[in-house]
């Protein structure tokens, strides 16, 4: 006899932006004292002055700052990506109207077909 499934009893949430926000900041201030901390310590044994410890804290700021700015730039190209292809458009690349009919407005045409009036006033 196979035993029951068990259900998790807490749900990881991974979509909190919160979370994810307070993640971030925690690891932007943690790494450069990290990295400080290696250098303090490479110092101290090598004898030098606090060069290590400026440069690897440096170092690491640097690269989390850039880490967050091309995180953010891929997360807004694929929201921009998602925006753009959720819009229609017409050959023209013009939004179209939409009506709560499904029909444009008497006159109004969104395509690139002439209409069989020319503005000049004279029939046929």
């Amino acid at each position: 006899m196979a035993a029951p499934e068990r259900k998790p009893r807490f749900r990881l949430r991974t979509d909190v932006a919160a979370d994810d926000g307070l993640v971030r900041a925690i690891e932007l201030v943690a790494t450069p004292l990290i990295f400080a901390g290696i250098g303090w310590l490479l110092d101290r044994w090598l004898g030098t002055t606090p060069l290590f410890i400026l440069a690897l804290a440096a170092l690491a700021l640097i690269g989390k700052v850039l880490a967050e700015y091309y995180r953010y730039s891929y997360a807004m190209d694929e929201h921009a990506g998602e925006l753009s292809s959720e819009r229609p458009t017409n050959a023209r690349a013009i939004e179209t109207a939409v009506e709560p009919d499904g029909k444009l407005p008497a006159g109004i045409t969104l395509g690139d077909e002439q209409s069989s009036d020319d503005g000049s006033g004279s029939d046929g």
